[in-house]
């Protein structure tokens, strides 16, 4: 899955991916269903390339962009596509672990909000029974129509009832972000994590120091009350001290300077989130994971 943002004008944030293709787009901040303006004419081992056709959103001359990739791989993303039912059901994946987030959107028609379930709304308390909604500022919701109140497992995850996660011959995707604890299976020995899905409190005014275990790359957060899901990232700019820049996904705004989070070797902390929230976060590792055995490895 490739998630781009035009960092220099109000332009929709855009997701395209290998299941539904690269002509085939969704849009992060808003209620609509698939759209054909994705303009990728391949994924390729090593990135992806582009139609001669560009637009604003992916690749348009003159303008900056960020792109993030996110690989289809156990412990750490999936991506599933169902038909609605309109009545209870599970939905298998291939994740190979509990899902830390999980992402729904209707593909068949507008009007349908992102779906998003993580295990860090609520302080983690029962975090099945509430629902955060991706395209909006929107406060955590509690709807037992969306989940049935029900956690994912390793293999699975339920849906209810509801329109936006589950009607009848609807078309969905679902975006699976795992969290691993000491159990990632990654790096040279296969003992190390790379993505972790949790929870931490604004505390606006101080500073709370988050231990991930690594040096993250990425950042997402958004708060259990209404607030923007914000993501910070160290190729644009997530530094150990100062200002960096952010991104919302819930909004088409170009980038910002933000100060709201700082990096660590060990994760990152908050410099005052807005309001004393809880908020929930996903961070994913900074690479390279191997020790480096030449200075030119890592010295120019």
């Amino acid at each position: 899955m490739i998630w781009f943002k035009n960092r220099d004008l109000a332009e929709d944030p855009m997701i395209v991916d290998t299941v539904r293709g690269g002509s085939k787009d969704l849009y992060p901040n808003e209620a609509n269903g698939e759209d054909t303006d994705g303009s990728i004419a391949s994924f390729n081992s090593n990135g992806f390339t582009f139609l001669d056709a560009a637009n604003k959103r992916q690749n348009f001359n003159g303008y900056s962009y960020v792109s993030w990739t996110f690989r289809k791989q156990p412990k750490f993303f999936d991506i599933v596509t169902y038909t609605g039912t309109s009545s209870l059901r599970t939905v298998s994946h291939n994740l190979g672990s509990v899902p830390g987030m999980i992402m729904i959107k209707c593909l068949s028609h507008g009007s349908s909000n992102w779906r998003v379930y993580h295990r860090g709304v609520n302080a983690g308390s029962n975090p099945e029974e509430y629902v955060l909604i991706l395209n909006g500022q929107n406060e955590k919701g509690n709807n037992d129509s969306m989940f049935n109140d029900t956690a994912p497992t390793s293999t699975e995850f339920t849906v209810a009832g509801d329109d936006d996660v589950n009607d009848f011959n609807d078309e969905y995707v679902a975006y699976l972000f795992a969290h691993n604890d000491n159990d990632g299976g990654f790096g040279p020995d296969g003992d190390q994590d790379i993505i972790k899905c949790g929870t931490c409190s604004g505390e606006s005014g101080s500073n709370r120091t988050i231990n991930l275990g690594f040096e993250p790359q990425w950042i997402m957060t958004k708060s259990d009350a209404a607030g923007d899901w914000r993501i910070m990232d160290t190729m644009r700019g997530l530094p150990a001290s100062g200002t960096g820049v952010s991104v919302t996904a819930n909004t088409n705004a170009d980038e910002g300077s933000d100060d709201t989070l700082h990096i660590t070797s060990t994760g990152f902390y908050v410099n005052g989130l807005p309001g004393s929230d809880d908020y929930t976060f996903v961070a994913i590792r900074r690479g390279g994971m191997q020790t480096p055995t030449a200075a030119s490895d890592v010295f120019a």
